[in-house]
């Protein structure tokens, strides 16, 4: 997976010797790709190890990225072309390239905070992200932004997404995976997604499902595997929770929810619901939380 070669690209950095540190140099990489009529925009980005911050532009760009990088690391890569209506825009550092690279001479020396990323991106456009990150600091804000997908992949990060407003237009999947770290979402209601995916290997989901739902009827599986995941559902969305209880593993369901059959939970709204949320989980050796608020 492209994120556990991230991660080991971000713990060679840590193991290194702190003499250099007082030699380091910066620099301030500066870049605005001008907006243009497209159907779709789509935006892949990878960094190893950085502070981020994903949020709305407020410039008639489709990009508007400030990224201050170390200078013996070198530059960051930020790739634009244009396919028909369909733009790729595609923002690397230099780590992501490396692929495991042993001597470990081109990313040498970074600490989680040495960098600081700040990519914003035009609300005018429908746009599909995939982000992999492997040693991240980072808020991911999605208000005001069109998102027509949104994949998440994590190491050893601890991530923030939020949606504070209404998805202008239907998301076809969320995808979030969280390896090591700790992973934090609000008002994930607001995405207007037609299906999302969780995945918590020994890391640490937290989502609050606030916000104006809109999809009569959603589908979410979650795979935990030694981590925990935890989910907060508003009072009015219907819910039904499907997972099989082991001894190994631990599952917590609010004490609205009722068991219609073995290892069917409903909530108590479900046949009056508006906007009904149906979860399938796959609990392993880590612990599934799901209440109302």
């Amino acid at each position: 997976m492209k994120t556990v070669r991230l991660l080991s690209a971000a713990c060679l950095m840590l193991i290194v010797s702190s003499q250099s540190w007082a030699k380091d140099r910066y620099d301030d990489l500066l870049k605005n790709i001008p907006l243009e009529n497209l159907q779709e925009l789509r935006v892949k980005i990878e960094i190893g190890v950085a502070d981020l911050l994903i949020e709305k532009a407020q410039g008639d760009n489709l990009l508007e990225a400030k990224i201050h990088y170390k200078i013996k690391r070198g530059e960051p890569r930020i790739r634009y072309d244009r396919s028909g209506d369909v733009g790729y825009l595609i923002i690397k550092s230099p780590e992501a390239d490396d692929e495991g690279e042993e001597n470990g001479k081109s990313i040498r020396g970074l600490n989680s905070g040495d960098e600081t990323w700040e990519l914003r991106f035009s609300p005018k456009v429908e746009t599909s992200f995939e982000i992999e990150v492997g040693l991240v600091d980072g808020e991911i804000n999605m208000t005001g932004l069109k998102v027509n997908d949104l994949s998440i992949s994590s190491g050893l990060s601890d991530l923030k997404l939020s949606f504070d407003e209404p998805n202008p237009v239907r998301m076809r999947e969320l995808v979030i995976e969280c390896g090591l770290g700790d992973f934090e979402a609000f008002n994930l209601g607001n995405a207007n997604f037609e299906r999302a995916r969780l995945e918590s290997g020994l890391g640490s989901i937290r989502a609050d499902l606030a916000g104006a739902w809109k999809m009569p009827e959603v589908e979410m599986s979650i795979e935990v595997g030694l981590g925990s995941a935890s989910l907060e559902i508003p009072e009015d969305l219907g819910l039904e929770v499907n997972a099989d209880e082991n001894f190994l593993s631990s599952l917590d369901l609010d004490l609205a929810m009722r068991e219609v059959r073995s290892g069917r939970h409903r909530s108590d709204n479900w046949d009056a619901a508006a906007c009904r949320l149906i979860i399938n989980a796959d609990v392993g050796l880590g612990s599934l939380k799901v209440e109302t608020k």
